[in-house]
């Protein structure tokens, strides 16, 4: 970096240092006169030189079309550093199973919580969606997140059967989706399998911490969770 101290011709420490006497005043004027001149195209020199380096350096940082990461050449989503799960739907045909599908959209929050590089608004702040006819952009812009999970559960006695995908918000682009056959015993089962997946598409690092948790995985008396259910429901 250059640096330049410009002292103007008619500043006192140039009228000091230019030795102008009473007896040359007027040389003096006419070399004073043609010295403005030469400041004036030095000042005029510097102006351009730094508005060019600016220019330059703009330029410079503005990256290139063919300098962009590729999935963002092909309008592919950002980097999701959080989602949101939407009550999952329930297909079982049964109204009073409605405790069901409210009980996995919970875990869902629980399980994708438990990975510490993305932030997930837990149960209170998602249930208020339920049955409502948003999009997903809508739902994504009010809860601030870049993807929301969706999805249905099905009951067929012991069975169940759950759908889930993965929706960018900015793109409304399904980035992953997949079912899951189990019984009831194994409900808290499928919530570590969707984070791990979910993780593991939106390319974030789980910590020894986080493996921990989701490893946490366990069956149950499925009427037992039934009578969890419905009580969490109630």
């Amino acid at each position: 970096m250059d640096l330049f101290r410009i002292v103007l011709p008619w500043e006192p420490e140039a009228k000091a240092n230019g030795g102008m006497e009473n007896a040359e005043a007027k040389g003096n004027g006419r070399r004073l006169s043609a010295g403005r001149w030469g400041w004036v195209a030095a000042v005029v020199l510097l102006a351009v030189g730094v508005g060019w380096r600016l220019t330059r350096q703009r330029k410079s940082s503005v990256a290139p079309t063919n300098a962009l990461p590729a999935a963002v050449r092909s309008g592919m989503p950002g980097r999701i550093m959080s989602l949101a799960v939407k009550p999952l739907d329930d297909f079982s045909g049964d109204t009073n199973n409605a405790y069901i599908s409210d009980g996995m959209t919970e875990v869902l929050c629980v399980a994708l919580g438990n990975v510490s590089a993305l932030r997930v608004p837990g149960r209170s702040s998602v249930m208020r969606f339920k049955g409502w006819q948003k999009s997903i952009s809508e739902i994504a812009k009010e809860l601030n997140v870049d993807a929301v999970v969706e999805g249905s559960i099905q009951r067929s006695g012991t069975r169940i059967m759950i759908t889930v995908k993965l929706i960018d918000a900015a793109t409304d682009r399904q980035l992953w989706a997949t079912n899951y056959r189990r019984d009831m015993s194994d409900f808290f089962t499928v919530q570590s399998e969707v984070a791990r997946a979910i993780a593991g598409e939106v390319q974030v690092r789980l910590t020894p911490e986080d493996q921990a948790r989701l490893a946490r995985t366990h069956t149950v008396n499925p009427a037992a969770l039934e009578a969890y259910l419905k009580a969490r429901h109630h």
